[in-house]
């Protein structure tokens, strides 16, 4: 008997083993294949959050010249001469944070100021524990709340004198008063404000404390320089003016193990050399805020001495560069 036409004739519909199998194995590798998309998608947008908060610091920097005349200083002394603070201290009005400024005492150790910053206006709690998300790359796990991944321009080796005021050939010096712009002779577009750096990386402190150093050769590593390896520090106190906590050089751009023979203020009359790298968590390379606020990507892959002209103040190389 025939079936009459437009209706079906019942049945059992299913799918076999095989066919739930290449089903399932196809999305699989659709999700394979678009993963990898959504992270570079997440990434960027990472990026750009991390350049835009560079950019807003950079802002800051030039509001504080506006303001005051000069660059903030690298490492500003307080009256006991032994906890300087920092320029991320001195630009936080300009961050859209004076509340938190307004309860710094800067003529006073940091080490010893509690603030009722971010608590009920009546309990304070140390300035050293307060968290600034200002200074966190969002591409960066935070582990310490008062570390920061945005470094300032401390020079190429020489970091502080404590015979002397404004020593370092970056354009961030330690003493009572910072640069001038006109100080800055290479160029604001020219020369670093601002690099990306990881915190909480190992380093080595207080090898050679005393004795004058040339420097250390491209190639070599730190470890010939010695100290006391410290780990899980560096760059986590974004009130300290020390530049393994607020600084870079360009000794060693990119190298794994950081580098210093004394912190500034613990000697009195040692001077401080610094091996700091630049590092960040973005693939390719670490971004840089310049002196005159623009932002870019600075690769892993830099020449050493193209990266050095790029952190000295005054010393004229890039002219040397583009004439070879």
């Amino acid at each position: 008997m025939k079936q009459p036409i437009g209706i079906r004739a019942r049945g059992r519909f299913a799918f076999s083993l095989i066919e739930l199998l290449v089903v399932v194995v196809t999305i699989s590798l659709l999700i394979a294949l678009l993963l990898p998309a959504f992270q570079q998608c997440r990434e960027a947008a990472r990026r750009c959050h991390c350049s835009s908060q560079l950019a807003q610091i950079g802002i800051a920097l030039h509001h504080f010249e506006s303001a005051k005349g000069r660059l903030p200083s690298a490492w500003l002394p307080t009256s006991n001469g032994t906890a300087g603070w920092s320029v991320h201290a001195q630009i936080l009005p300009f961050l859209e944070k004076e509340n938190l400024y307004s309860h710094l005492d800067f003529s006073q150790s940091w080490t010893g100021v509690s603030s009722p910053y971010f608590t009920d206006k009546v309990t304070s709690i140390p300035i050293a524990s307060i968290s600034l998300p200002d200074f966190h790359c969002p591409s960066a796990k935070v582990a310490t709340p008062s570390e920061t991944h945005y470094a300032v321009n401390r020079g190429t080796w020489l970091v502080f004198d404590p015979t002397k005021q404004g020593v370092g050939d970056g354009p961030f010096v330690p003493g009572s008063t910072g640069l001038q712009l006109d100080e800055v002779r290479d160029g604001l577009m020219q020369t670093l404000a601002f690099a990306e750096v990881l915190p909480g990386l190992s380093f080595l402190q207080n090898g050679l404390k005393t004795k004058p150093l040339a420097g250390l050769r491209p190639g070599v590593s730190v470890e010939t320089l010695g100290g006391v390896r410290i780990t899980n520090a560096g760059h986590q106190e974004w009130m300290n003016g020390q530049a393994i906590e607020t600084g870079f050089t360009a000794t060693g751009a990119y190298g794994d193990l950081d580098w210093i023979n004394v912190r500034e203020g613990t000697h009195a009359t040692a001077q401080s050399y610094a091996v700091l790298g630049t590092k960040s968590n973005h693939p390719g390379g670490s971004q840089v805020c310049m002196l005159d606020g623009a932002v870019r990507l600075i690769s892993s892959s830099i020449a050493p001495l193209t990266f050095r002209a790029m952190v000295t103040r005054d010393g004229d190389e890039l002219d040397s560069i583009s004439s070879q």
